[in-house]
């Protein structure tokens, strides 16, 4: 008991500084602990509070010397309000800076190096999964095509890790073009990466890629007939991120990797964020075979020949809510053999 209560949890030091310096200025009322949030971002300096929290009249009265109290006890030296993501076609964040000169953070992960201004760009700490997951893919020698490359929240750990001999990255939001250009010199990558600012859709090189991510939500159907424009004739390895509406029912099949001939390890390593093992929601597996279909179709379109399009993974990289996951889906394109 003496322990726990020498190792005060983050929230309890938050709650009693508040409660601390709002005393010492006569305005503490109970109705007040709602306001303390129990969770929230960190990021390089800077504490990101949900868009709820301090929203009572009290703490608008407090003046600056209050959120210096609040960051110091965090062990932070600026703090924002973040709310809920715009619905535009940049998904840009609300974020609004309460204390400190500038937005601009600089965070490690993975060994990578990520620069961007939290008001203007979005870094989804949900992904993290998936941004593994790239690194640990095997790209050597590979050409790809990421044709929403953000500040390279996947074409840096293509780059760094899974060793990608290039990538043509793709960008069309302007604040994160910059970003983007910087992190790719501060992780010495830039001279194995050619950034194409605007739409996908009117950029990126065809006939190129032998991978190609595409890593927008809720959905990246409007982008299917560019990625299989970039593949090769070849084929290739394509990478569909989407959003799925929860079913309640459950198939129980064999791994769609095991029956793709991939070996027991990576069907794990597919599977590893689904928690389900070889179990697969109805309408996961659904929207998999459904978007290879659709992919088969529109390469038919492309090349006038029939493309087999096998379902080698499906990753769950986090729920929205009880019932929306976003999904990736990696569908492997090969020519027939009897074209």
């Amino acid at each position: 008991l003496n322990k726990a209560m020498s190792n005060p949890t983050p929230h309890e030091l938050l709650q009693e500084t508040v409660i601390k310096f709002c005393n010492e200025k006569g305005i503490w009322h109970p109705d007040l602990l709602n306001e303390i949030p129990k969770h929230w971002e960190k990021r390089d300096d800077m504490v990101l509070f949900p868009a709820n929290a301090f929203k009572a009249e009290a703490f608008n009265l407090l003046e600056k010397e209050f959120w210096i109290a609040i960051a110091k006890c965090l062990n932070a030296s600026r703090v924002a309000r973040i709310g809920r993501i715009h619905s535009n076609d940049f998904r840009s964040p609300r974020v609004t800076l309460i204390l400190g000169e500038h937005s601009r953070v600089l965070e490690t992960e993975n060994h990578i190096k990520y620069g961007y201004d939290v008001v203007k760009c979005m870094f989804s700490k949900g992904n993290v999964s998936e941004r593994m997951r790239m690194a640990s893919l095997n790209c050597a020698g590979e050409i790809v095509a990421d044709l929403f490359a953000g500040i390279g929240y996947f074409t840096l750990p293509l780059l760094v890790h899974a060793k990608a001999a290039f990538v043509h990255a793709c960008e069309w939001n302007p604040n994160a073009l910059d970003d983007l250009n910087e992190n790719l010199k501060i992780n010495s990558v830039s001279d194995r990466c050619k950034i194409y600012f605007g739409d996908c859709r009117e950029k990126c090189p065809n006939l190129l890629a032998n991978r190609v991510i595409l890593g927008i939500l809720p959905s990246s159907m409007n982008y299917w007939y560019t990625a299989c424009k970039a593949l090769k004739p070849c084929g290739g390895i394509l990478h569909i991120h989407g959003n799925v509406t929860r079913c309640a029912n459950r198939l129980e099949r064999k791994c769609p990797c095991q029956s793709a001939g991939r070996d027991l390890n990576e069907c794990i390593t597919f599977h590893r964020c689904l928690q389900e093992s070889s179990i697969l929601l109805d309408c996961f597996t659904k929207f998999a075979y459904d978007t290879a279909a659709t992919i088969e179709k529109i390469l038919f379109t492309i090349h006038q020949m029939f493309y087999m399009v096998i379902v080698i993974g499906i990753t769950k990289v986090k729920w929205y809510g009880p019932r929306i996951a976003h999904l990736v889906v990696d569908l492997q394109c090969k020519p027939k053999v009897n074209n």
